[in-house]
């Protein structure tokens, strides 16, 4: 697995956990590389990989935050179990 991988997955569990909740603001991309140790990009990869999964939205000159539903995907399956 990648370190971009590695990262993104490791937000999205923290994200699952209730550690970040839907509306947080996460670490700016330069926090991140200054807590993860990680480069610029791998950063901005992991945050790029998790919008387009639908676990965090950009904010233009805000930021990256915790979607709303917390994943498309986990939206979709959860209505889908409540419909007959």
């Amino acid at each position: 697995m990648k370190k971009y991988q590695q990262l993104a997955e490791q937000l999205r569990e923290q994200i699952a956990s209730g550690i970040w909740q839907p509306g947080d603001r996460l670490p700016s991309l330069r926090d991140q590389v200054a807590l993860s140790g990680m480069s610029f990009m791998t950063v901005s990869h992991a945050y790029q990989l998790l919008e387009s999964q639908g676990y965090i939205i950009a904010r233009p000159q805000s930021g990256y935050y915790v979607a709303p539903t917390g994943n498309k995907n986990a939206e979709s399956a959860s209505h889908s179990s409540h419909t007959r």
